[in-house]
């Protein structure tokens, strides 16, 4: 029978002195990141890039973390050592409304009662926008082996939006709320499939959102499926966010393989989004949608058009990474 023993919580400042100096570094790196988001059910992805104590325009006061997902989604995080308190949490939705972002996270050892109300009434109230700000509460703990050097970082969500209460009362959009639990439903039964098939859309959690993504490993490239009304589709999707000729880079590779693409799929209507700031390659599965009786053996066509995506951008990684790199914007700027 193996040793069986208790962990023992540890002093975090014995593990990081200070929280500007030694914490918001070590958060702010990806592996870190990426356990801080697991605990609040979201995805990280690939090539996010992270800013540290960014300014935030007209307050003499600075944010910890900001996070750009390959999505083009925006994160901001505030942590503190001890209770959270009003001026880290004021400080983050004031960052957060004055530059659309649309995720904030508060790290701290504990959160009073009254920040975790204060944190739940934020996302029942954001329920009724289509953009509502999500505010996420996690608490941070560190834990060891009596004796031992090595020290385990916990992360726990105390306060989070609830994504199934959202479908039912968003109103997005005008959608009534059958539409947004029909689309919930959607990929609450599809995202299963994908993660088995394609070993991504891990952290991707059911929503009344049209469509979801995953990230197959190359910063500005997407996998991606859409709910419509009467139809479903699957996407390579480039969307590098603030810089559009990077991603038509990435997507001219596939464009240069066309023939050879259409050749080895030569029952697939492809369309080339050729027009979009952000291109794709997309295809329709006709009749499965949010107004339609979806079946599982329609929705396994969806998983099959979701994989043949995965593929093609497999097939041309080396290439869409070399073409991407080779006219980043972010670098020519520097």
């Amino acid at each position: 029978m193996p040793e069986i023993r208790f962990l023992e919580p540890r002093n975090i400042r014995e593990v990081w002195k200070r929280e500007d100096k030694n914490f918001t570094p070590w958060l702010s790196e990806i592996e870190p990141l990426a356990r801080l988001f697991e605990a609040c059910g979201l995805a990280l992805g690939d090539g996010p890039t992270v800013q540290r104590e960014v300014k935030i325009p007209g307050v003499n006061r600075s944010l910890d973390l900001l996070v750009e997902l390959d999505t083009g989604e925006k994160v901001a995080i505030e942590n503190q050592y001890a209770e959270s308190d009003h001026d880290h949490l004021t400080r983050a939705l004031a960052y957060a409304i004055g530059l659309e972002v649309t995720t904030v996270i508060i790290v701290a050892e504990s959160h009073r009662a009254e920040f975790v109300a204060v944190a739940d009434y934020l996302n029942s109230a954001g329920l009724s926008y289509a953009h509502g700000i999500r505010v996420f509460l996690v608490s941070v703990q560190v834990v060891g082996v009596p004796g031992g050097d090595t020290v385990y970082p916990i992360f726990e969500a105390v306060a989070a939006p609830n994504d199934w209460k959202a479908a039912v009362t968003n109103s997005k959009s005008g959608a009534p709320a059958q539409e947004n639990t029909a689309i919930y439903d959607i990929h609450d039964r599809i995202l299963p499939m994908l993660r088995d098939a394609t070993g991504l859309f891990q952290n991707v959690n059911p929503s009344s959102s049209y469509w979801k993504t995953g990230a197959p490993g190359i910063w500005g490239v997407s996998v991606a499926y859409a709910v419509l009304k009467t139809s479903m589709y699957g996407q390579a999707w480039f969307f590098r966010y603030g810089f559009p000729k990077t991603s038509m880079a990435g997507y001219q590779v596939l464009l240069q393989h066309k023939d050879e693409i259409e050749a080895r799929y030569p029952d697939v209507d492809f369309r080339w989004r050729t027009e979009r700031q952000y291109p794709a390659l997309e295809v329709s599965v006709p009749d499965i949608g949010h107004s339609t009786d979806v079946t599982d053996e329609k929705l396994k066509e969806v998983v099959s058009v979701v994989c043949m995506m995965q593929d093609i951008i497999e097939k041309y990684r080396d290439e869409i990474s070399a073409a991407m790199s080779a006219v980043d914007e972010k670098k020519s700027t520097k």
